[in-house]
């Protein structure tokens, strides 16, 4: 929409002047990242609102976790906080790094039938005694949130 437009554009603030010269200085832009992701988070909460009094429903996404990387637990963590930010309704799954792959593409199975989750994202990377091929190419293409299934890879 044009009002989200125009306030994305806000949070731009040119840090040098725009005027050329003849030599190659490229002008930079400051972004506030921190505010363009709060806008983005509340047009998705507007929109998880809207969805919820059209269609009776809210958005659901699963994350799969294998083992205990803590760089992959903070982001799962930050993951599921964005979620509750907006109202999408976050389906957590832990698993240890001893694991087996059935186990995951069992799970995945699941969740692929499950009505209630939209979207799917393995935190990569997996364990080396899984073949990661595999897990990504369970997932439904279209709950595919990471686009790593190789029918979403080819259609880039």
């Amino acid at each position: 929409s044009s009002s989200s437009s125009s306030s994305s554009r806000s949070l731009l603030s040119s840090s040098s002047s725009s005027s050329s010269s003849s030599s190659d200085k490229m002008s930079g832009t400051d972004i506030d990242g921190k505010a363009i992701a709060q806008t983005i988070r509340n047009e998705i909460s507007e929109g998880v609102k809207a969805l919820l009094v059209k269609d009776g429903k809210v958005p659901g996404l699963a994350v799969i976790l294998v083992g205990a990387r803590r760089d992959s637990q903070t982001y799962v963590r930050m993951k599921k906080r964005a979620c509750e930010e907006c109202g999408i309704a976050s389906f957590g799954f832990d698993y240890p790094e001893t694991a087996t792959e059935d186990e995951l593409v069992a799970k995945i199975l699941e969740l692929n039938a499950d009505p209630k989750v939209h979207g799917i994202l393995v935190q990569l990377p997996i364990p080396a005694h899984m073949s990661e091929g595999r897990v990504l190419n369970t997932i439904d293409p279209t709950k595919d949130v990471d686009g790593l299934h190789s029918y979403n890879v080819a259609a880039l």
